[in-house]
C-alpha cells in the first residue's frame, strides 16, 4: 500500500505524536536540526511540528514558488515534510510539478522525505494516499485519524533504508499504547473494510459528483470564488470571508457540520455518504446563498 517495500511501523496513538516522532527520527538519522514545509502545511499540536509552525526550526517555501525554492539550500534539511493537501488551512493541492522539484533537490542533498498522511490518508482523496497523486516513494509515511476509523491510533512507517539506518543508529522511544495490539488489530480491521467496500473507488466517484454539482451551483452565484478539491476533501472558496462564515453557519443550523477557515467552507464527510447526502448538502449551500443574496 505504502510502496515502501521491507519497510517497518510503530504504531501510537495521535497523529501529532507520529508526526512528531517521525522527524525525530529523520534529524536523528542525518544529524540535521531543520525540516522544510510547503507554506501553509500544518504538522502536529506539539513538539517538533508545532515548532516548525512558528519558524524556529522549519524553512517554508510559498506554494508554487520555484525561485524561492531555488535558493533553498537542504545542506541543513533533515527532512521535507510533505502534506498531500492543507487540510488545516484552505484545502489547497500542490502541483506535481513543484512538489517533483523539492524532492529531487532534497534527495539530492540527503535530505529525507516525509509523507504526512494524517488526513490526506485512508482513502480520503480518492487514493489509499494523497502522495499517490505525485511520482515519489517516501521514505517515511505517517498515518492516522482514518486509520482507526474513530479509534486513537496512528502509524509512522520506515522505508528499508531508514529502517537499517535507525537499527544502526537507534534511540529510545517508548508510550503507554505504543504498539497497542488492540488499536493494531482496529487499524487491520479498517483496511480491510475499506477494500472490500472499495472505498478507494467510491471516494473519487462521489467527490466527482460533489464537485460537480458545487460548480454547477457556483456558476449561478458569481459569490463563489472556486470550487477545488481531490474525492471527499473539498473547499468552496468564497470572495467574501463573511459570506463563508454566513453559509457556514446556514449548514450548520441545518444540522450539516463543515470546517471553515478565513474565506473557505471545508467539505470532508464521510466516505460512506451517499449521492442522496450529498445533493442535499449541495442543495443547502444553494439555498443559503439565495436566502442571503436574493437576486
Amino acid at each position: 500500500m505504502l510502496r515502501i517495500p521491507d519497510g517497518k511501523s510503530v504504531f501510537l496513538s495521535s497523529g501529532s505524536e507520529a508526526v512528531d516522532l517521525s522527524i525525530s527520527i529523520s534529524k536523528h538519522i542525518t544529524g540535521r536540526n531543520r525540516i522544510c514545509i510547503i507554506d501553509g502545511s500544518y504538522l502536529s499540536a506539539y513538539g517538533h511540528g508545532k515548532d516548525s509552525l512558528k519558524d524556529k526550526t522549519a524553512n517554508k517555501i510559498p506554494a508554487e514558488n520555484f525561485e524561492k525554492l531555488s535558493s533553498l539550500n537542504f545542506e541543513k534539511i533533515a527532512a521535507f515534510v510533505f502534506e498531500p493537501g492543507t487540510a488545516w488551512r484552505l484545502i489547497q493541492f500542490s502541483s506535481a510539478g513543484f512538489v517533483s522539484a523539492i524532492v529531487k533537490k532534497a534527495k539530492s542533498a540527503g535530505s529525507l522525505i516525509i509523507v504526512d498522511e494524517v488526513t490526506t490518508g485512508m482513502c480520503r482523496t480518492g487514493k489509499w494516499f494523497g502522495f499517490e497523486h505525485y511520482s515519489m516513494n517516501p521514505d517515511i509515511v505517517v498515518c492516522g485519524k482514518g486509520l482507526g476509523n474513530g479509534y486513537p491510533v496512528s502509524s509512522v512507517s520506515l522505508s528499508k533504508k531508514i529502517t537499517k539506518a535507525f537499527e544502526e543508529m537507534p534511540f529510545r522511544y517508548a508510550q503507554s499504547h505504543q504498539n497497542d495490539p488492540f488499536a493494531c488489530a482496529v487499524a487491520l480491521q479498517v483496511i480491510k473494510e475499506m477494500d472490500r467496500k472499495g472505498l478507494v473507488t467510491k471516494t473519487e466517484e462521489k467527490g466527482i459528483l460533489f464537485k460537480s454539482l458545487l460548480k454547477e451551483t457556483a456558476r449561478k452565484h458569481n459569490s463563489i470564488k472556486e470550487i477545488r478539491g481531490r474525492g471527499l476533501m473539498i473547499a468552496i472558496e468564497f470572495h467574501e470571508k463573511d459570506l463563508a462564515e454566513k453559509v457556514h453557519e446556514y449548514l450548520f443550523q441545518h444540522r450539516m457540520i463543515a470546517g471553515l477557515k478565513s474565506n473557505v467552507v471545508r467539505l470532508m464527510p464521510p466516505l460512506i455518504i451517499n449521492d442522496s447526502l450529498i445533493h442535499q448538502v449541495v442543495d443547502a449551500v444553494d439555498n443559503s446563498l439565495v436566502s442571503l443574496n436574493p437576486l
